[in-house]
């Protein structure tokens, strides 16, 4: 966890500063993300010299080892939501997450902005822990109704599939700019939906996943079913997150255009 707090305090501080940015009309990637990864990654692997890692800039700039899927590994997304870290937005994190046998076991997203970090551990639950290091557990009680208007996460207002189901649920839309970020308003019960059709990547996805299923819900593809966490596949689409209690109200999601 000190690797992702210490490098969110960092990026707080580097905000503003000579943030050089390219844009691909796909991704947005910045001098920071480099800085950030080289800080998480330096930390984790001084700390574990003997493990394996899979981390964004690496990855996409084609210097990732082949990881031996059989073996334990971690992702590292240091600076999820770039766009909104570079145009003044709160929506960023630093996110890791330990794999073990294709389980998410660790997960934590620090989100700078806010002070605090969440931290999921499988079989032991989930907390949201403040800038004073004190500890909330996380979860989603299944007693708790349906809103009339659900709270549909995401960073603009959505559009196709996403756009239908949010008119079907007569949602409003609670606005986040990182992907990891998204899940853990699922898992802190401030949003009720997440559903994107957008590629996301697995550093994008698994810390977040243990941390929402150990507060009491499901992350998953539109028709339900869970995202291998191999390391074979890296990129996935159609994603959802939901309470466990009201998964059915969305899943499985078909859409006809």
């Amino acid at each position: 966890m000190a690797s992702v707090t210490s490098c969110g305090a960092a990026l707080q501080e580097l905000r503003g500063f000579g943030v050089m940015a390219s844009d691909d009309g796909t991704q947005l990637k910045t001098n920071v993300d480099i800085a950030a990864e080289g800080w998480v990654l330096g930390l984790l692997e001084g700390s574990f010299p003997d493990d394996q890692f899979l981390s964004e800039e690496r990855f996409d700039g084609g210097n990732s080892k082949p990881l031996d899927t059989t073996r334990p590994f971690w992702t590292v997304d240091a600076l999820d939501g770039t766009r909104s870290y570079v145009e003044g937005f709160d929506g960023y994190c630093v996110q890791v997450a330990y794999i073990e046998s294709g389980v998410v076991q660790l997960g934590a997203i620090a989100e700078p902005a806010a002070s605090r970090c969440y931290v999921g551990i499988r079989g032991e639950g989930s907390y949201l822990i403040d800038a004073e290091d004190r500890s909330e557990r996380l979860h989603l009680d299944p007693s708790v109704a349906w809103p009339e208007r659900p709270k549909f996460v995401d960073s603009t207002h959505p559009k196709g599939p996403a756009g239908v189901l949010f008119e079907r649920l007569n949602a409003e839309l609670l606005e986040c700019g990182s992907a990891g970020l998204k899940i853990c308003r699922i898992a802190d019960g401030s949003g009720n939906v997440y559903f994107k059709e957008f590629k996301l990547k697995l550093w994008d996805i698994a810390p977040g996943e243990v941390i929402l299923s150990e507060a009491g819900g499901k992350l998953s593809n539109w028709l339900g079913e869970p995202f291998p966490y191999t390391g074979r596949a890296t990129h996935f689409e159609r994603v959802a997150a939901l309470p466990n209690a009201h998964l059915t109200r969305v899943l499985p999601f078909t859409f006809e255009a």
